[in-house]
């Protein structure tokens, strides 16, 4: 019995240091997170009504703070079905309280006619508005159109505001 104790003891502190020692799980290794932070990583996100998709967004990273009605956004890429237009952007914010998303860094925006470049974009996904007032490009087959902001109420018609310019190619 004497001899045990000393074994048992060598044992325990051979599995405590084993274990201390270990690499970090994988799934955790990368993450960076702040306290009171809720993150999620590649999600896809959907809004229907009873019978069709209204619009879908993938999201590479969603931050969520405790109490807080807000997301920020790493990565979107989202679609809106009955426009055929899609949105991309590298980060953004998700306002979860009026279902809207204020989306920056050079934003690109298109559908199968034209794309659409700005440094930021509201979209309300209630009502499938977009808009900006930080300067839009919309390029086409045979023309470029530039102007100090647009909206755009369901996707079906854009209104260019301030310094509009066409340019024919």
């Amino acid at each position: 019995m004497k001899n045990t104790i000393p074994i048992i003891v060598v044992v325990a502190v051979t599995v405590i240091y084993i274990m201390l020692a270990m690499p970090e799980n994988d799934l955790t290794k990368n993450v960076k997170i702040q306290p009171g932070e809720s993150v999620m990583e590649k999600v896809n996100i959907y809004r229907s009504t009873e019978t069709k998709i209204i619009w879908s967004a993938k999201v590479n990273r969603l931050i969520l703070e405790d109490n807080s009605k807000k997301a920020k956004i790493d990565g979107i890429e989202a679609d809106f079905p009955k426009s055929g237009i899609t949105i991309k952007a590298k980060s953004g914010l998700y306002d979860l309280s009026n279902n809207t998303i204020m989306v920056d860094s050079n934003v690109l925006a298109y559908n199968k006619d034209a794309q659409i470049t700005s440094k930021d974009i509201y979209v309300d996904f209630k009502t499938q508005a977009v808009s900006s007032k930080s300067g839009v490009t919309i390029t086409g087959k045979n023309y470029t159109v530039t102007a100090d902001s647009f909206n755009s109420l369901n996707g079906d018609s854009v209104t260019l505001n301030g310094n509009v310019k066409v340019v024919y190619n």
